[in-house]
């Protein structure tokens, strides 16, 4: 499996303009966190008080920020992740975790492998319509056995379950146009 070591992370407060944070990077055993610009005044008031107000900060250890783990999917996307990448939860790097969690999301926070925010508002507009009863039985699949290989179209359908939090199996959908959290 390929161990990432950089993202971007983004602002979706305003989802049709995301705000790049700053840059994250597994570096030597430890996680450094740069911003991606000096913050004004007026910013600093609004940045999640977790990253704090330097330049960079070094995590000197081989644990994640707790504000950015916080935004990380939970064990129900952590599951469907090493599904996808045929390991273990374990072997899951927290920068691979964080990029294939999909950015359209619940939280504020988005990770992508560029700067480029065109490609991350395309990654942000990218809710399937999707049949809830092939969902459901991917879903069901998994919970039985978290290590069965699905075929890509189930595997492609779970993609959205990795992004929502908790322990439970979940997922984003898009129906007639709106979306929706449905839990399994």
């Amino acid at each position: 499996m390929k161990f990432e070591e950089k993202c971007y992370i983004w602002d979706n407060g305003n989802p049709a303009m995301p705000k790049l944070i700053g840059e994250l990077t597994f570096k030597h055993n430890q996680y450094i966190f740069t911003y991606a610009s000096p913050l004004t005044v007026f910013e600093k008031n609004f940045v999640p008080p977790i990253f704090g107000l330097t330049k960079q900060l070094i995590q000197k250890s081989n644990q994640l920020f707790h504000g950015i783990r916080d935004a990380s999917p939970d064990y129900w996307g952590r599951t469907i992740l090493a599904n996808q990448f045929h390991c273990e939860v374990e072997d899951l790097s927290e920068i691979t975790v964080l990029l294939n969690s999909n950015s359209n999301r619940i939280g504020n926070l988005s990770f992508s492998r560029t700067d480029d925010v065109n490609e991350l508002l395309y990654a942000l507009s990218d809710t399937p319509s999707i049949d809830l009863q092939e969902l459901e039985y991917a879903i069901h699949l998994i919970v039985e056995n978290p290590k069965i290989r699905l075929n890509n179209h189930l595997s492609d359908l779970l993609k959205h379950s990795a992004s929502v939090g908790g322990a439970r199996s979940k997922a984003l959908i898009q129906l007639n146009g709106q979306e929706y959290l449905a839990k399994f």
